[in-house]
Formats: C-alpha cells, sequence, structure tokens
C-alpha cells in the first residue's frame, strides 16, 4: 500500500517505517527503510488488516540497530541524542492507525522531536540609570540546562534525563555538537538603543518538568555581553512565565523572543533576571508555521 509522508521542507536523509498488528501484543509485522521519499510517496509491503504505522526520519541510528523492535512498547525505548541533530533536517517521527489493504493508502505526518528558540530582536534601553549611552558589545546567545537525550516518542511534559551546558556555558559540551550553533551563536555587532533583529535559532530537546530541582533544572536563553569592560548575563526561563499554558520546553515548538534590555544584568549566568532588568515578549508556534519575520518597536 501506499503511504503519503509530509514532512513540511525538511530533508529525509533515510526513512524507516514499522507497521505494527494494532491488537493487544502490538508486535512487528514490517520493517522497512527509504533512502529518499520521492514526491512524498513510499510504498510499504505488510499483512492485510488493522495496523499501527510509526516512521522514523533521519533516526541517528543504523538499520542493523534497529534489529530490538519486535513491539510498539520497544520503541518507546529507543532515545535520541542532541549531538546529532541537524536542524534543516532533524529527527522526525510519525504514526498512524491504517486498515491495511493491497491498494489501500494512508497518510504520515512527520514531527520534529526537537524545538526552536528564537531571538528574533534585541535592544537595549538605559535611559535615566548610570549606564545611559552605553552599548552591550561582545554579546552572544546561548542555551543553559539543555535536555540532550530524549526518547522519540516523546510527548507531553517531558523531564530532562541528560544536561549540558548545566548551569552556564560550557564549551566542551557544546564542541561535542555535529552542529555547535545549535547552541551558542555570537552576534556581530553590538546591542544599542536601536532594535537589533538577529533571528537567531537555537535548538533543543523538550524539557517541562513541573518544579526546578538540581537533577531538573529549567532550560534558559542567556543573553552575554559586555558594558563598559564588564561581563554581564541575562538568563530567561524559557516559557516559564505566570500566564503560559504549557510550562516549559515541548516538542516540535517555537518560542519566539523580543528582548528589551533596560539594567545591566546577573553577574550568574544561571540566576534569572528580575523583571525590571528587561521587557520580554514572547510568542509559542508550531515549529511548521514560518514566517517572514517584523520587529516590534
Amino acid at each position: 500500500m501506499n503511504i503519503s509522508v509530509n514532512n513540511g521542507s525538511r530533508t529525509i536523509h533515510e526513512l524507516d517505517i514499522f507497521t505494527f498488528n494494532n491488537d493487544t501484543l502490538r508486535q512487528l509485522d514490517s520493517y522497512m527503510r527509504f533512502s529518499s521519499c520521492d514526491n512524498g510517496y513510499v510504498s510499504l509491503s505488510t499483512q492485510n488488516g488493522s495496523k499501527i504505522v510509526f516512521a522514523c526520519a533521519n533516526s541517528q541510528r543504523s538499520a542493523y540497530e534497529w534489529a530490538e523492535i519486535n513491539s510498539r512498547a520497544a520503541m518507546d525505548k529507543i532515545c535520541a541524542d542532541l549531538r546529532y541533530e541537524n536542524p534543516e533536517s532533524p529527527l522526525m517521527t510519525g504514526e498512524a492507525m491504517i486498515e491495511a489493504t493491497n491498494s489501500g493508502e494512508a497518510s504520515l505526518k512527520l514531527q520534529p522531536l526537537m524545538s526552536e528558540i528564537v531571538l528574533r530582536s534585541v535592544r537595549c534601553d538605559f535611559t535615566g540609570i548610570q549606564f545611559k549611552g552605553s552599548v552591550i558589545r561582545n554579546a552572544k546567545v546561548y542555551l543553559t540546562n539543555v535536555n540532550s537525550r530524549c526518547s522519540i516518542t516523546a510527548e507531553g511534559s517531558v523531564l530532562p534525563s541528560h544536561i549540558v551546558n548545566g548551569g552556564g556555558l560550557n564549551m566542551e559540551d557544546t564542541e561535542e555538537f555535529n552542529y555547535p550553533e545549535m547552541l551558542l551563536q555570537k552576534l556581530d555587532t553590538d546591542i544599542t538603543d536601536v532594535r537589533l533583529q538577529t533571528d537567531i535559532s537555537l535548538f533543543c530537546y523538550p524539557s517541562a518538568a513541573p518544579e526546578e530541582s538540581p537533577g531538573t533544572p529549567y532550560t534558559r536563553l542567556v543573553l552575554e555581553g559586555e558594558i563598559n569592560g564588564t561581563t554581564y548575563w541575562w538568563p530567561l526561563n524559557i516559557n516559564r512565565d505566570e500566564n503560559c499554558d504549557e510550562k516549559g520546553i515541548y516538542r516540535n515548538r517555537r518560542y519566539i523572543y523580543d528582548l528589551t534590555i533596560l539594567r545591566p544584568g546577573s553577574s550568574d549566568p544561571d540566576a534569572v533576571i528580575e523583571k525590571e532588568s528587561a521587557e520580554i515578549k514572547m510568542e509559542t508556534r508550531p515549529w511548521d508555521e514560518k514566517e517572514e519575520y517584523s520587529v516590534y518597536f
């Protein structure tokens, strides 16, 4: 039967499709690997009947490494590693219940496991304080307390299982990534009182612990820079505002920030800034919803 695969605009390097019997045991019926997904369709070989189809694109695994999968329950134990992700071709999964027939068709929508954290724009406004007229130099933006391992079937409130950049920027952690720019990017210009459209995108796995603890720190977006030769940090808890419907980071989301820095930041990269130090605007959208960014003044 034919399977229609919706992967948005993301590249598929390989696509693994598993068919499980849709019964009590949900055992494996068939497994196929495709090196591409031409025209958005693949042809699936399976026995007729009620089935669960599970697809994983860009899995970080060889076909041989999938040998342990003999049931749908086994799939929940497979984890992805953020170090090996590529934002242009992220690990994506999709699942559907189908009635398999020789001439049937079904559709799968693939969704990334990662989410995107966007610093859309930034400016500083030091009016009325001793730093009036100052700018922020040598600025960089990065993520801390990042969950770097996650079940590929994760949904909902995911607890972090392995933290990188714990408590601050750790270059040893960051340099282990195939794409270090997923966690860290530098600004090539000063931050002034004129809003700078940065469009910086960083990426991480879900992390949505209900409370912060040493084992479940909140993931933060950190702006680091120098004012008059002194380094400051402006760490923000991602999607933890009291008005958020779902607190923390969930899969396949885009968290978009516009910042106005009002005060010098913290002397600690893990100490969240007070509300008086910055004006923060945030939007949450599905990652699939791309847009032409508009800068807010």
